[in-house]
């Protein structure tokens, strides 16, 4: 199944500044949400943003926030899984997409959770693989192996790009191929 832009709603996870300095990876998965924010944006995909108990672990990180701008509006959440926050379902369902693509932190709680209640909601979802991390690489893989038994898809950053836009032949493609040129940098 390949992912549709008109279909996708890009999810952001926690990825704040109290967690991001104690998982692995953390300039990756910054500059991968960040590159999935700048071509989803070209692509007219919407995002959601959530933090968790923001109050002990900070807000989201300042690169990733400030690349936000103005669309910088966190979903605060009490509960892990994002599902189990009123505001988050009622957003997505607001949405009208039927497709979720995840980023954040981390991968064998929020994320994880966040998978299998959205699954069992549904709704396809699919994981960028380099835009999720944790502290520990052993729960990392385990999370991985437990959502993709779940049916859950492991995906890349460059992955959703050119799945998104399908052909080469496109305005769209234009606009997006300088952003993918750059990699991660």
């Amino acid at each position: 199944m390949l992912l549709d832009a008109n279909d996708t709603l890009l999810l952001l996870i926690d990825l704040q500044s109290g967690l991001m300095p104690k998982v692995k990876d953390t300039e990756k998965i910054a500059r991968v949400t960040n590159k999935l924010v700048t071509i989803a944006r070209e692509l007219s995909v919407p995002f959601l943003v959530t933090e968790h108990y923001p109050e002990g672990l900070k807000g989201t990180t300042d690169e990733i926030k400030d690349h936000l701008g103005e669309d910088y509006r966190p979903i605060v959440k009490r509960v892990f899984s994002c599902w189990g926050e009123e505001s988050f379902r009622g957003a997505v369902e607001e949405s009208g997409r039927k497709t979720l693509l995840m980023t954040g932190i981390e991968t064998h709680i929020c994320i994880l959770q966040t998978a299998l209640q959205c699954r069992e909601a549904g709704y396809s979802v699919f994981v960028a693989r380099d835009g999720v991390s944790c502290r520990s690489a052993f729960d990392h893989q385990a999370a991985f192996e437990r959502m993709m038994q779940a049916g859950v898809e492991l995906v890349t950053w460059e992955m959703v790009a050119y799945e998104w836009m399908r052909r080469a032949d496109t305005p769209e493609f234009k606009k997006v191929l300088p952003h993918i040129k750059t990699g991660l940098s």
